[in-house]
Order: C-alpha cells, then sequence, then structure tokens
C-alpha cells in the first residue's frame, strides 16, 4: 500500500455504486465513454475482454467486479477511465465521472478499511471518497519483454515466462471446426456484428458486407478463403447466377458473427470466423515452420499443435488484393470537402435486405400492375408489364440478388437502359432518402477487360443510412446482365 502524498496532489473522483473513489490524474491518460467490447473466454469473470482504444487493442476490466463481492450492484451508466500501469494501458469500467479535485497533503487520511485496492481517503462534499492504489493492478498487467512493441495482457508471469528470450502475443480462434492464431499486432480490432447485408454476385469467400462503426467493410469467410489457399475447393459461382447459397443460409439465422478487422495497405476487410477462444504468449521456439507459405504450427511444451498460425502477409497478398479489392468499400479519407453535396436514393426491399437506386436513375415507380409471363424461360427476366402504352421487360430482383425470402408485397421500379424502359420487382418501395455524397463508398472500378467481374457486380456503393447498411445497385449492370441472357437465349 502506498504512503500519503507529500504535496498537493489532483485526482479524479467517480462512483462505483454507492462508494465514492478516486484515482491520481497522474496514471490517467482520458476518460472515454463506453465502447464495444470483444469478450474473450477462459479469463477472470473481472475481465470484461478486449477494447480498442486511439488504435491499440487493451484490456478491459470492471473495477467494480475486481474490488467488490458478486453481490455489488453495478451503475446503470458507466464510463471509461484508460489508465496506464507499468507502461501499459487498461480501460478501467466504472460509474459516473464526477470531478477532478486538488486534495492537499493535510487532508489525505488513512483508510479504515484499508485493502490491496485503497491507499487512503479523504472528504468530498461531505463524504468519504477512498482512493484506488493504481499499483493493485500491477498482477494484471506486467511490462512486456523488451522485443515486444505493443502493450501486453500477459496474465500471471510464471518462471517460464521469465526465462523465454522472444514471445509473441497470438489471438485464437475457431474456424470451421480448426483451431487457428494471429498475431496480435497483426489485427485492428476484434469486432461481434449482429448484422452482415449480402453482395450480390462476389466470390465465394465474400459473405457480404457489415457496417463498423458507421462505415461499411467487406467481411470474408476465412474458412472458404482457407480452402480456396489449400487448393480444396477451387469451385468459382458462375457468371450471371443468383448469390451463391454460401452465405444466405448463415445471413438468415439470427446471430452473433465475430470479425477480425484487418488493416494493411490497400485491404480494409474482416475475416469471418467461428468463435474467439483465447490470448496467449508464444516463445518463438513454439512455432515450428510448414510447407505452406501461409501458416505455421503452434506447439505447446508435449509438442503437440495447439493451432495454426496464419501468415497475414502471405494471406493477403497480391492476389487477394485483385480478387476482392473491386468488392471492397475504401473506408478511404480522400472525400473531404468544403461543401457536402447531397445525394438521392430511393430505397426498397427485396427480401431481407434493404437497397437502392439513385433517384436520377428510377423513372417511375409502379403498384398493382399485371406481368404478363412470358412463354419461355429467359433468365431473371420473367414477363412484361404495359407502361406508357408499351410493352417492357420486368426484371425479378429476388431471384437476380439471389433473396431466399419469400414475401408478399410487389412493386415496380422504372429505369431507362439505353433506349429502353426496364421494370425491377421488387418487394416494396421504403422512401426517398437524401444522403452525403462524402459518406458514400464507392467501390472501386475493375477493369474494363474483366467482363465476367464487371457483369458480375451489381453493388456499386455502400452507405449508412441511420445506422443501417444500404447497397446502393448500379442500374446498368442490373439490365445488362439480362441483356446478356437474353441475347444468349436467342442465339
Amino acid at each position: 500500500m502506498s504512503d500519503k502524498p507529500d504535496v498537493a496532489e489532483d485526482f479524479i473522483v467517480f462512483s462505483l455504486g454507492h462508494e465514492g473513489l478516486a484515482i491520481s490524474s497522474s496514471s490517467l491518460l482520458e476518460v472515454r465513454q463506453p465502447v464495444q467490447v470483444s469478450v474473450l473466454p477462459l479469463v477472470p469473470d473481472f475481465i470484461d475482454g478486449l477494447v480498442h482504444i486511439n488504435g491499440n487493442i487493451i484490456p478491459q476490466i470492471d473495477l467494480a467486479r475486481l474490488i467488490f463481492d458478486d453481490d455489488f450492484i453495478p451503475d446503470v451508466q458507466c464510463s471509461l477511465l484508460i489508465v496506464v500501469v507499468n507502461g501499459h494501458q487498461l480501460a478501467l469500467k466504472v460509474g459516473l465521472i464526477q470531478e477532478p479535485v486538488t486534495v492537499a497533503a493535510e487532508d489525505v487520511e488513512a483508510c479504515l478499511d484499508a485493502s490491496d485496492y485503497f491507499t487512503a481517503a479523504f472528504r468530498h462534499q461531505d463524504a468519504l471518497v477512498k482512493i484506488v492504489d493504481i499499483s493493485c493492478l500491477q498482477d494484471i498487467v506486467k511490462a512486456a519483454p523488451q522485443q515486444s512493441t505493443k502493450p501486453s495482457f500477459l496474465g500471471e508471469v510464471t518462471p517460464q515466462h521469465v526465462k523465454i528470450e522472444t514471445v509473441y502475443e497470438y489471438l485464437f480462434f475457431s474456424c470451421a471446426g480448426q483451431h487457428y492464431a494471429v498475431q496480435l499486432e497483426d489485427i485492428y480490432e476484434v469486432v461481434d456484428l449482429d448484422r452482415i447485408t449480402i453482395q450480390p454476385g462476389s466470390p465465394a469467400a465474400v459473405v457480404g458486407v457489415g457496417l463498423i462503426r458507421e462505415r461499411p467493410v467487406l467481411i470474408v469467410s476465412l474458412a472458404q478463403l482457407l480452402r480456396e489457399r489449400s487448393n480444396t475447393d477451387t469451385s468459382a459461382a458462375p457468371a450471371n447466377a443468383p448469390l451463391h447459397d454460401k452465405a444466405n443460409d448463415l445471413l438468415l439465422e439470427s446471430q452473433v458473427y465475430s470479425v477480425l478487422l484487418m488493416r494493411r495497405q490497400g485491404i480494409f476487410c474482416a475475416l469471418l470466423v467461428d468463435d474467439i477462444l483465447a490470448m496467449e504468449l508464444i516463445d518463438e521456439r513454439q512455432i515450428k515452420s510448414a510447407e505452406s507459405t501461409w501458416f505455421s504450427a503452434i506447439i505447446d511444451d508435449q509438442g503437440q499443435a495447439m493451432a495454426q498460425a496464419l501468415h497475414c502477409q502471405s494471406l493477403f497478398d497480391e492476389a487477394f488484393r485483385q480478387t476482392y479489392s473491386p468488392y471492397m468499400p475504401s473506408l478511404g479519407d480522400d472525400n473531404v470537402v468544403k461543401t457536402i453535396p447531397q445525394q438521392e436514393l430511393l430505397c426498397f426491399n427485396v427480401g431481407s435486405q434493404r437497397y437502392a437506386l439513385p433517384v436520377d436513375d428510377v423513372r417511375h415507380v409502379l403498384s398493382d400492375k399485371i406481368v404478363q409471363p412470358l412463354p419461355e424461360a429467359a433468365g431473371f427476366v420473367v414477363g412484361a408489364l404495359d407502361y406508357d402504352g408499351a410493352a417492357i421487360p420486368v426484371i425479378d430482383l429476388r431471384s437476380q440478388l439471389g433473396s431466399l425470402v419469400a414475401t408478399t408485397g410487389r412493386e415496380f421500379i422504372i429505369i431507362r437502359y439505353g433506349n429502353e424502359n426496364w421494370a425491377l420487382s421488387v418487394d416494396a418501395v421504403e422512401a426517398i432518402v437524401s444522403v452525403d455524397k462524402p459518406s458514400i463508398d464507392y467501390l472501386a472500378m475493375p477493369d474494363e477487360s474483366d467482363a465476367v467481374r464487371t457483369a458480375l457486380r451489381c453493388v456499386q456503393a455502400y452507405v449508412s443510412v441511420q445506422g443501417e447498411l444500404l447497397s446502393i445497385l448500379n442500374a446498368d449492370v442490373l439490365c445488362q446482365i439480362n441483356m446478356d441472357q437474353l441475347k444468349a437465349i436467342a442465339s
């Protein structure tokens, strides 16, 4: 337990249930509102999990669970104190932050219920405020070896850890029944998503797009990606086919999806995994090279395989960029402008997914129209309807975009392609919304010579509207796909 301060000292006062507590301002980096927590199994119950603060992944400690009994009543409103212990950052979950105060040395008194957690106390606003000894967290956070460049949550230090010369922090997770690990410094953030929007016509490993911190991010199935790298499944979705079933069954279930947000030069995407298992220190002697260039084996003290350590540098190579960059929202900072132009979008539903078209591409919205069926199948063109005295083709977007959800409503969005009108059959037209143009994430244009990729990509951009992700369709690509199908049938 620390001695009383000899001179006046600044403290941050906060609540923890019915208690008034304080910590020294010298240990505090900043005060934050609560952020999303990625839960870690196999850790003490006072560790909530990992949080992403200012580019660092650090553990969050529930101070109430650490200090008090399990029957402690938690605060309804919480704050985070980002503190430094032994040069490493921790996020402390506490109650409401009251105010900073300066306490003279003579006003600090002994704490009657002194423990490992309280050094002393002082009176503030007629109440006793206990001072939390920040050094009590030293058993939770230990200094990393000199070779490490990032703050570490190491748990209890053992003699074995003291002897080793080079260790690495690995995040362990499961995927398709196997255990894998990635160096913590290669992971930008660990995120839980409750919704993923499918991306029609994308490669088999693309699950869809998720909204992370109000920005769209491409979600890639790690299991499918590894199958392709292992050459065990080289099948690709055929051109002009509806969205492959690889995502539909998954996305129709109500669950939470664990993703690893990866940020490298030219790449910002998330890997979908099954479960986050634990974070461990691995001695370099436990890492054994394998024949593959994109993973190594991690073994335990008995020589048994623990997991496959993925090499992100090899996994996210030029082949990955060429395949997935056209489907990857940019999340760049290139859209900063002095005046913010607006883009009006017509929003509508197709199955369980929300889509939009630029209002400039829409000529009319019709309902209660009779569709004359075609005598023979013609791809996604299901018939024709009367518009301004002419019969125009009707495209069934539910089929073209791969929706598996049966719905009842039916409306038609009339668009212009070339010199012809087309009708897009949708389930329900919602409304017209106005969004800031810089907030729209346009996908990079593919190579003009890559006809298959161009034809498949029906989605041209993404935008967040009131916390939900909208997929903005490319009307010309939708119609071109059907034109190509009709020509093929006619020939």
